[in-house]
């Protein structure tokens, strides 16, 4: 007979949801209960200890100022008995029986003390109160402690000892010596009030490597010495407050016990003090406490133990009604549907899953339609994925098959990747250059600013690198390369790796210098016939040849005004030649920059008093002179003012401001002209551009002033850029080092612009 199966739910109830919650909030309350306990005896004991301390301070400073008060009232009056002169007249007469009289008056004044005595300067007695014919003994008695000229206070023996000298005329004659009667020091340091049962106050003075002990402190008379050696209890308490400490300690008594110190220093006696309880009886209240804390926690932890019982059965029973649902639903009973109510998350979980074994009864009946359509889209995403590694495939191949040299290298500028055009531009093998610095292959032929300002860029302010420079094949040949260097960054903004490609354009550029040479010269061969037409064109019109009819003076002006456009190319051509090939002179000396933005503006002033144009020049106060060459820098005003000119509408508005900013002298020069569009000013500087908006506006122009001004301003060892927006204007601004440009040797000059 086949035993029946017993149902899935009944289990060991160790493993039962609600066991593991009730142990769950147990396991988590116990160290919340422990440490809130631990904390809260921790303060406390902490509070308790520090109104301890300041309880024993408060007593160590009341004592401390009964005695001072105590010393310093008696020694003031023992100094008033030793300045009186009758006492001293008589002291010197040795009359001993008025001398009694006159101690035993003054003694009568204050009760604390029990006798005064007189000595001689050596410290033997002479009178004493109540003792009548002191001189006359034969044997008197000698203090020997006694200071040499000042006041002072001694314990011997029991007792304690005021002493002040007795002078005449500024000359020791002797001291007045006093005892405190017995039990007045006692009285003061046997109360034992705030210090409970335990509590202890010790009295003593240091004498040599001894500690003299002023008093006995309660509950060990007989147990303690008057004298202790201070190497056998060098670090206790006492013998700190004898060397001039104070100070708060733990420590041990002499039977073993912990109490809680304070010592303190007495300066107006030169003794220490210690005030001290025992840990035990300070602290008895927190045991009393802790005892207490721990059945307290016991009973909150029983109360979280019932309570944790409970919550967690009102949690498992729903849940194990979800779990037997769960199980008819996995065996098909998609139509089953929970009855919940418990008002909560329970509930809810009971609403959702009642919901959920709808949806999935419909996604059941649904699977194999969606496995389907789940089967194209991996078929879709497998092509996709194909076509992508095609594509990289091809992107790899153009890489590595283009003309130019392509490198890739890590932020330190060791090379990581090369394709084959490096072999061809530097005949370095690519296992050559593997994980080595450009630099140290084929770089390194430039000055060393150059590389500082090209790293500066691409490392530090990640920009692009594009510029010439020129490089050495691994045989020593030297070549231009044309180079591009662009940082990779990762999303953090930091480099990656570099990429550089590079091109070999020497043969280029031996073109574009054959190109330049020839320019030159035909420029040069077209000056002269130029200048021929230019001056027979002004003789005929000035009328040297015949009058002339006004249609032959209308063509012959408009030769003179061609001929003039040739003769302005010619000389921009020429201009451009010579600053290519490094031919023009720069003659440095100290030039006023506004005086020459005055006199251009001074040939320019018909031009703008016709387009009735408002100009603003604007300067630094105190701008200095720097050494330029003002011929060039002229040139610079000139072209930036006439094409401001030029191409702003009339009534339009020019700003000229020049100013200082740290080593730079910044002109800046603003219209508010037609402006340049967006997708044409990054070739401003290049020769021969004009910008679509203006040539509609004016077909006069070479195209190559802004070139020469580039030119003109970066060889003198400044910087040239612009804002524009089209239909707003334009603002050129460019720089020049205050320290001046330095001279340079050359065969020519440049043409001058005509304005």
């Amino acid at each position: 007979m086949p035993v029946p199966a017993k149902p899935s739910f009944v289990r060991f109830k160790l493993h039962s949801i609600q066991t593991k919650l009730t142990l769950s909030i147990i396991f988590i309350l116990i160290p919340v209960v422990a440490l809130l306990s631990i904390l809260s005896f921790r303060n406390a004991r902490a509070l308790l200890s520090d109104r301890i301390v300041d309880q024993l301070e408060s007593i160590a400073t009341a004592k401390q100022e009964q005695i001072q008060e105590l010393v310093v009232t008696n020694m003031n009056f023992l100094e008033t008995v030793a300045v009186s002169e009758d006492l001293i007249r008589v002291f010197e007469q040795r009359q001993t029986g008025e001398l009694a009289e006159f101690l035993a008056s003054f003694l009568a004044q204050n009760p604390d003390l029990g006798t005064i005595t007189l000595t001689d300067p050596q410290g033997f007695e002479v009178a004493a109160s109540g003792n009548e014919g002191v001189g006359d003994r034969g044997n008197p008695g000698k203090l020997e402690w006694l200071p040499t000229s000042k006041a002072t206070i001694e314990a011997d023996g029991g007792n304690i000892f005021l002493a002040v000298p007795l002078q005449k005329d500024g000359a020791l004659v002797g001291f007045a010596v006093t005892t405190l009667k017995p039990g007045i020091l006692e009285r003061i340091v046997n109360d034992y009030s705030g210090l409970g049962r335990s509590g202890r106050i010790i009295l003593a003075k240091r004498e040599g490597e001894e500690i003299v002990y002023l008093n006995v402190p309660r509950n060990q008379q007989g147990q303690i010495q008057r004298r202790e050696n201070i190497g056998e209890i060098v670090r206790s308490p006492i013998v700190l407050a004898t060397q001039k400490l104070s100070g708060i300690t733990e420590t041990a008594d002499r039977d073993g016990n912990k109490v809680m110190t304070v010592y303190r220093y007495l300066p107006s006696t030169d003794w220490g003090l210690v005030v001290d309880i025992a840990v035990k009886e300070a602290f008895a209240p927190i045991e009393t406490m802790q005892k207490e804390l721990i059945q307290v926690s016991i009973l909150i932890l029983f109360l979280f133990i019932l309570v944790a019982f409970i919550v967690s059965r009102s949690i498992t029973e729903p849940l194990h009604k979800l779990h037997t649902g769960a199980e008819k639903i996995g065996k098909g009973q998609w139509d089953l549907e929970l009855n919940i109510k418990t008002g909560d998350e329970v509930e809810q979980l009971a609403d959702e899953f009642n919901r959920m074994a709808k949806e999935l009864k419909g996604l059941y009946l649904g699977l194999e339609e969606k496995v389907r359509e789940r089967t194209t889209q991996l078929l879709q995403e497998k092509e996709t994925s194909d076509r992508l590694a095609e594509d990289l495939k091809k992107f790899q191949l153009a890489v590595e098959n283009a003309s130019d040299q392509i490198i890739i290298t890590d932020p330190q500028g060791s090379i990581l990747y090369a394709n084959k055009a490096l072999e061809d531009t530097s005949e370095f093998t690519i296992g050559e250059v593997i994980g080595k610095n450009p630099g140290k292959l084929w770089g390194g032929q430039m000055d060393k600013k150059f590389f500082e300002k090209l790293w500066d860029g691409i490392k530090r302010e990640k920009k692009t690198f594009q510029g010439e420079l020129t490089n050495k094949k691994k045989s020593g040949k030297t070549y231009i390369a044309a180079l591009s260097i662009t940082p990779i960054l990762d999303k953090d903004g930091n480099v990656r790796f570099f990429v550089g490609i590079e091109r070999d354009i020497t043969k280029a550029k031996e073109v574009d210098r054959m190109k330049t040479e020839f320019i030159s010269l035909a420029s040069h061969q077209l000056r002269t016939p130029l200048s021929a037409i230019k001056w027979f064109t002004e003789m005929l019109l000035a009328g040297d040849a015949g009058k002339l009819t006004k249609e032959q003076k209308e063509f012959l002006t408009q030769v003179y005004a061609s001929n003039d456009r040739m003769i302005e190319l010619v000389n921009a051509l020429l201009n451009v030649s010579r600053i290519e090939e490094g031919r023009i002179a720069i003659e440095p000396v100290p030039t006023d920059l506004p005086e020459l933005v005055s006199q251009v503006l001074t040939e320019l002033t018909p031009k703008i008093k016709e387009k009735e144009l408002q100009v603003v020049v604007s300067k630094h106060d105190k701008l200095p002179k720097i050494t330029v060459d003002p011929k060039l820098i002229r040139q610079v005003y000139a072209n930036l003012l006439s094409n401001a000119v030029k191409y702003t509408p009339e009534k339009g508005e020019i700003i000229i401001f020049i100013s200082r900013k740290d080593d730079e002298i910044i002109s800046q020069i603003q219209d508010s002209g037609y402006g340049i569009p967006k997708d044409q000013q990054q070739k401003v500087f290049s020769k021969f551009f004009r910008a679509d908006n203006i040539r509609t506006v004016s077909t006069e122009g070479t195209g190559l002033g802004l070139y020469i001004v580039k030119s003109i301003v970066e060889s003198s060892g400044g910087r040239i850029w612009f804002e524009s927006a089209e239909g707003k204007g334009t603002t050129f601004w460019f720089t020049l080092p205050a320290a001046g440009t330095p001279a340079r040797q050359g065969s020519r000059t440049l043409e001058e612009t005509k304005l």
